[in-house]
């Protein structure tokens, strides 16, 4: 008896040793997956934060790009703005020299004009003051 007792319980040790270490192969199988699991989704956050870290340094170097044609259109803006102004006081500098001018060459011909009439009127008070004389003269 006990041989079969012996022999039982040896049996069942060995049975639950192997449901032990089939356990054991079970866990450890699970905990590959897992890992595995893990490790794959921590290479795909990875990834997508090199994505998410290329995609925002391709769109600062686009905004870098932008802005820097932004800040060469504003210079050359300023630059085209500068010679039209510039343009514009050379035209309003010529146009006021030949005001001044136009106003000195007026100017003296109503010099002129002033001279001639004042000599006009003098010939006219002697001619006037002549024939006064004259009257007199007759009356007389």
């Amino acid at each position: 008896m006990f041989s079969i007792a012996y022999i039982t319980l040896r049996h069942k040790f060995k049975v639950a040793e192997q449901d032990a270490h089939t356990k054991q192969l079970e866990n450890l199988k699970r905990y590959t997956e897992w890992k595995s699991n893990i490790e794959s989704d921590l290479a795909n956050l990875k990834k997508e934060t090199e994505l998410i870290h290329s995609e925002r340094q391709k769109d600062l170097s686009e905004l870098r790009g932008r802005i820097e044609q932004l800040d060469k259109e504003q210079e050359n803006d300023i630059k085209v703005v500068n010679e039209h102004i510039e343009i514009l006081i050379k035209e309003i500098r010529q146009k006021n020299d030949s005001d001044h001018q136009e106003l000195k060459t007026l100017l003296g011909l109503i010099r002129d004009s002033v001279t001639t009439l004042t000599s006009d009127l003098k010939n006219h008070k002697e001619t006037h003051d002549a024939v006064v004389q004259v009257t007199k003269n007759r009356k007389q």
